[in-house]
């Protein structure tokens, strides 16, 4: 039995918030990665400084490396798990994100369709039809208004993976890096600088 309209319109509303927050983290993703280049060059100008800082700086951080990479000798060292040569991995795909792909076909392949909209969802529902992404086939579906059942386990996941990137993002929000980028003070980075080395050298 198809879904009814309002949990349809719950799901609908599901799969936006997850594609909006996708997008915010992508972007704040990006942007941290960015500003973190920019962070470091200034803890760098601070310690070039600041001779005696620096100093105790690198010997912790010569510390730091010297254990990572003893702690990796280690790990070498250790039995790895057999890999069977030609061994192929398959994902197992369900007969329903079969049926809604097909579905999809029908009205996005170039073969049946001339319309470079709807060819490109059909590029893009291949791709996640590959990765077995039900949830980015079912935003493909409202899209295309293409009806599809979803059960309880599909709301879970759609709310797991809203929850997952929430927590991401909170995640990126904590950082120092993020605090420093988003501090209009002068004074008030420089502290944040500070206290990221006093960290450091604990």
């Amino acid at each position: 039995m198809m879904m009814n309209k309002l949990k349809q319109l719950e799901v609908k509303k599901l799969i936006k918030e997850l594609d909006f927050l996708s997008s915010d983290f992508d972007y704040k993703n990006e942007l941290i990665f960015e500003a973190d280049n920019n962070f470091i060059k200034n803890v760098n100008e601070f310690l070039e400084n600041n001779i005696e800082i620096k100093k105790i700086f690198d010997r912790k951080i010569n510390e730091r490396l010297d254990k990572i990479i003893l702690d990796k000798s280690y790990d070498d060292n250790k039995e790895l798990p057999e890999i069977k040569e030609n061994e192929e991995i398959f994902i197992k795909k369900d007969e329903k994100i079969k049926k809604i792909y097909r579905e999809i076909v029908k009205k996005t392949h170039p073969d049946k369709v001339d319309d470079k909209k709807l060819n490109d969802i059909y590029i893009k529902a291949s791709s996640y039809y590959e990765e077995n992404d039900i949830i980015q086939i079912y935003s493909l579906c409202n899209e295309l208004n293409i009806e599809y059942d979803l059960n309880e386990s599909d709301t879970d996941l759609i709310k797991n993976k809203i929850e997952n990137i929430k927590q991401r993002i909170k995640f990126i929000e904590s950082t120092t890096t993020w605090k420093w980028y988003y501090t209009e003070d002068d004074g008030l980075k420089n502290e944040i600088v500070l206290n990221y080395i006093r960290s450091q050298i604990k």
